[in-house]
């Protein structure tokens, strides 16, 4: 339910509900902030790329670390003033690609990073895929032990294992590798991967 005016009226619940109204401060905030961050946004040919978001995660992008964390603590402030809302301790960090020595003024509130999950994506401030494949063959050990390596599935015939390790396992790499670009240490890593999940 939600008040307005006073006045309660009834409503739907659930994560889909909760998920669209959490996006009205989100969009609020992006439409009247956007042309105060735009200076401090990555400049790109046509014009500048200052803050992603999706459902309530926020990523800002600038072409200096105290231009990407002046677009969040602004946010922040906008969300605190007009929502009496607040940005989790914890949720808090920021990246630097490798050989630039900026440092956040206050790395307690901002901790610097070298790696961080974006969508579930590992991305690297050297730009390896190294830890997003790591993370990536982790989920798919763990949903191959969920279904076709499952103790319920040991009777289900060979080509229904294979099929639901297509279904279960597979849509874990294809969602990860769609940035990768192609390294043929991590393809035989993937060929090796595959061999003794289909051996399982």
């Amino acid at each position: 339910e939600v008040k307005i005016g006073g006045r309660t009226v009834g409503g739907m619940t659930g994560s889909r509900t909760a998920g669209f109204l959490g996006r009205i401060p989100v969009e609020a905030i992006i439409a009247d902030r956007l042309p105060h961050w735009r200076p401090h946004g990555f400049q790109t040919g046509s014009s500048p790329l200052c803050l992603c978001t999706w459902v309530d995660n926020l990523f800002s992008a600038s072409d200096s670390l105290s231009g990407a964390i002046y677009i969040l603590e602004d946010f922040e402030s906008q969300l605190q003033q007009h929502w009496h809302m607040n940005i989790k301790r914890s949720s808090r960090c920021c990246m630097v690609s490798d050989g630039n020595l900026d440092v956040p003024d206050d790395g307690d509130r901002w901790p610097l990073v070298d790696t961080f999950i974006v969508l579930g994506h590992a991305v690297q401030s050297s730009g390896s895929i190294r830890a997003c494949w790591s993370k990536a063959r982790s989920t798919m050990w763990k949903a191959f032990w969920a279904n076709p390596g499952a103790s319920a599935a040991v009777h289900l015939p060979r080509n229904e294992k294979l099929a639901l390790m297509s279904r279960a396992v597979l849509p874990q790499l294809s969602f990860r590798c769609s940035r990768w670009p192609p390294q043929r240490q991590i393809g035989r890593e993937l060929d090796l991967l595959q061999q003794k999940m289909t051996a399982s």
